[in-house]
């Protein structure tokens, strides 16, 4: 057997080999989340984001509307003293709604899509309810996330249950990863700090009310609630 003959077979064996390799550390797809964002003015836009960005998202939306309350705040407190009308609406707390988690960009697109289009079927619903004798009525609802976090939202009654189903099997689906994560750190001997989501849980405030008394209520009942915090967070530092 020729010199040539045999390093082309060594050639073949060795172009085997390295394809095997380059299979087996294929770079996994990226994945995505599908969020619906609610801002102050009440907007509502769903957008396609990385998972980790989601908290980060979350708290810069909480940061901004703190302070742009505490600006409605102080603007209404000068035109008091001025004895000006004052009819800038306040702020209302912004949301962000994970709909669609580990998903592929297309899959990611897709889903976006849909939920965009059944928000607007949505709407068009409530403005038809609006020229009719049937009328929209809303719940007010006090929600308890995974991590813990509680928000005041309001939502159109008959799709309250809808809304625990979901939340129920994203926490199943949560608490699952979350265990397959930690049985992978203990396999591997490291230390897993991650917490255990918390079951979340919808609250009912109030059902049946038109849209206007609806954010009226969300709105007395997240102040309550904040109020409630703070007095708790200042006994603590007592």
């Amino acid at each position: 057997m020729s010199r040539t003959v045999i390093f082309f077979m060594l050639g073949i064996i060795l172009l085997m080999f390295t394809t095997e390799a380059v299979a087996r550390t294929k770079v996994k797809p990226a994945k995505f989340s599908v969020v619906k964002i609610k801002g102050f003015d009440g907007a509502v836009t769903f957008e396609i984001i990385s998972p980790e960005l989601v908290g980060q998202l979350k708290t810069s939306l909480d940061k901004d509307y703190k302070a742009a309350v505490k600006k409605w705040k102080s603007d209404q407190t000068e035109a008091k003293k001025k004895k000006e009308e004052f009819t800038t609406p306040r702020p209302t707390a912004p949301l962000v709604q994970v709909l669609g988690k580990n998903l592929e960009m297309a899959k990611a697109e897709e889903f976006k899509k849909k939920a965009e289009e059944d928000y607007r079927n949505q709407q068009n619903e409530e403005g038809d309810g609006k020229s009719s004798k049937k009328k929209v009525r809303y719940s007010v609802l006090k929600i308890t996330g995974m991590d813990g976090a509680v928000s005041f939202e309001i939502d159109l009654d008959k799709q309250v249950n809808a809304l625990k189903k979901k939340l129920e099997t994203d926490y199943k689906a949560a608490l699952k990863d979350w265990d397959l994560q930690k049985k992978e750190a203990k396999k591997n001997k490291e230390e897993f700090t991650l917490p255990r989501p918390s079951k979340p849980s919808v609250k009912i405030i109030k059902k049946g009310l038109d849209k206007l008394k609806a954010e009226a209520t969300r709105q007395n009942s997240e102040d309550d609630y904040n109020l409630q915090q703070e007095k708790k967070n200042s006994r603590k530092k007592k």
